[in-house]
């Protein structure tokens, strides 16, 4: 996979897919953020895309599937946040979103189907789910006081 610390950048119509450890992208750290789109983060055998320690991306019009033992994207620790529109989230061995320690996901027309587990969970205090127009084919959980709310 791909990990970016401490900087900026913009994907475009990139492939990040068949990582065999580790997730296909990472972004890591308040110094940190990227815009993707158009961009198919699957088969990793980690997340998709992970956001931790307070990075943040954007993903528009992207696919992330298939991750292999894990959600299709996590964001975790507070600051981290993501961006997702027009994004699929599907097929993935647990999860389609996973958001914990306080990480942030906001997600519009996205849509989430076929994932082994959940199709988005936020637990945990501070951790936050925030959609509108999205697709689901189970509703979203919030778990041990995380918070998922329809706009």
């Amino acid at each position: 996979g791909t990990m970016l610390q401490d900087t900026t950048a913009e994907l475009s119509s990139c492939v990040m897919s068949q990582s065999q450890k580790g997730p296909g992208l990472e972004v890591k750290g308040y110094a940190t953020s990227v815009a993707a789109e158009l961009c198919e983060l699957s088969g990793n055998h980690a997340a998709g895309l992970l956001v931790r320690r307070g990075g943040t991306a954007e993903l528009v019009t992207c696919t992330v599937s298939g991750s292999t033992s894990s959600s299709g994207t996590i964001v975790r620790d507070k600051g981290s946040v993501l961006y997702a529109r027009s994004t699929e989230f599907n097929s993935n061995h647990e999860n389609g979103a996973y958001v914990y320690s306080a990480g942030t996901l906001d997600a519009s027309s996205c849509t989430f189907e076929g994932n082994g587990m959940e199709s988005g969970e936020a637990e945990g205090q501070g951790s936050l789910l925030v959609h509108s127009a999205c697709k689901f084919s189970k509703p979203p959980v919030a778990t041990d006081r995380g918070t998922v709310r329809q706009q």
